[in-house]
């Protein structure tokens, strides 16, 4: 008798009796419709208010409060610790599902109404979610919307034109000949993903004959084991 494989396990198939199927908007991006009960947040951490330009400064009904800005997250949330701190607050005890990365669970202490002002220009009403154990704070990608927020990229001038400079280099596609190396800063600091974001169902076999594009121009190499984990 042969063992269930993980995938047969969480399946959401019409066979399947311990999970039902549940509502979902269109497979390419991470969205619930508002009527949903689960919504989706990202990785909260703490991140060089200086340096980067995913941080904003907020008003929650009054209080200054410092955001991460976050386009992949349904809501915004607060820590746990901004409950004593923001002025006429009035918690609902409810708690609605909250999944993070990996579909899991997030404890909640409940939610607020508030209200949320940037730079005395733009406002808007929006529903806070107070997790458990929390101080840091993350602005969802409907609140960055609504109140027209989202970092400048930099924008570098170039005056030469290396396709004309190094025409070699840029005369189709392909592998520089040779060993290169890269120098870094001696400030830099070491970066990862902890929580890469999943494919779509209905864009994996896309992705798939992408990648085997890729391989065929020989842009990229096929790696079957992975030799080193890279920890962030």
């Amino acid at each position: 008798m042969s063992t269930p494989s993980h995938w047969e396990k969480v399946c959401r198939s019409k066979g399947s009796q311990k999970h039902k199927p549940r509502g979902r908007s269109k497979v390419g991006e991470i969205h619930f419709q508002a009527e949903q009960s689960s919504k989706y947040l990202g990785k909260i951490e703490e991140v060089n208010a200086i340096t980067s330009p995913w941080m904003v400064h907020l008003s929650v009904n009054g209080h200054p409060t410092q955001f991460k800005m976050d386009t992949g997250a349904d809501v915004t949330v607060l820590g746990e610790s901004y409950i004593g701190k923001i002025p006429q607050l009035q918690m609902d005890k409810n708690k609605p599902e909250l999944t993070g990365p990996g579909n899991t669970p997030l404890k909640l202490v409940g939610t607020a109404q508030v209200q949320l002002t940037y730079n005395k220009a733009s406002s808007c009403k929006t529903t806070a979610y107070f997790i458990k154990g929390e101080k840091g704070c993350l602005l969802g990608r409907p609140d960055i919307l609504k109140l027209g927020i989202l970092p400048q990229p930099s924008v570098y001038s170039v005056s030469a034109k290396p396709e004309i400079q190094f025409e070699k280099i840029f005369d189709g596609m392909g592998c520089l000949k040779g060993t290169y190396k890269i120098e870094l800063r001696a400030d830099a600091q070491p970066f990862a993903i902890a929580c890469p974001r999943r494919v779509p169902i209905l864009l994996l076999e896309k992705t798939e004959a992408k990648l085997n594009a890729m391989v065929e121009e020989q842009l990229i190499r096929r790696i079957e084991s992975v030799p080193h984990v890279v920890r962030s």
